[in-house]
């Protein structure tokens, strides 16, 4: 299906019309994430910077529409501190379901994906999806850190998609 578009065209001399045809394509079906309990709010370096992140705590959740098919999930997380408390894994899971176990890389945010079947989605119209990090660090208890910060972190996202 096309959409066209005409604008007359007025001038001393001139008179006529332009056209132009623009193809109009059905909707692609966009899953959108909610991020529920368990994240932090966004943060970004500096002001004016594009990199945008939220640490979660031990437990984060996100919440789709159950789109009844296969699916990826695409995620970009790190771990940047360097402590012995700081979370080395975070693994994913529908329910008791695990969907994906990640290890975490010290300042390496690799965009990572991974298939998810409609059987692991569920037939509810709604899926959660918990995210639990295999340790936390509160950066405010680290002398290494030298931060007043009192929240409790466990995996820093950049990126959380379902595709």
């Amino acid at each position: 299906f096309f959409f066209q578009a005409e604008d007359g065209i007025r001038d001393k001399l001139v008179t006529g019309v332009q056209t132009c045809a623009l193809p109009i394509l059905p909707q692609t079906e966009n899953i959108f994430v909610i991020f529920k309990d368990g994240w932090h709010p966004a943060e970004v370096v500096t002001e004016g910077s594009r990199t945008e992140w939220q640490w979660t705590k031990k437990d984060a959740t996100i919440a789709f529409r159950n789109p009844k098919r296969d699916v990826t999930l695409v995620l970009q997380l790190d771990n940047p501190a360097n402590t012995p408390n700081a979370a080395t894994q975070v693994v994913a899971q529908i329910g008791d379901q695990t969907v994906a176990t990640i290890p975490l890389v010290k300042d390496n945010a690799e965009v990572l994906k991974f298939p998810i079947t409609a059987a692991q989605l569920g037939t509810g119209d709604m899926v959660e999806m918990k995210f639990t990090a295999d340790k936390t660090f509160v950066p405010a208890l680290e002398s290494s850190m030298k931060t007043g910060d009192p929240r409790e972190l466990g995996a820093r996202f950049f990126h959380v998609f379902i595709q």
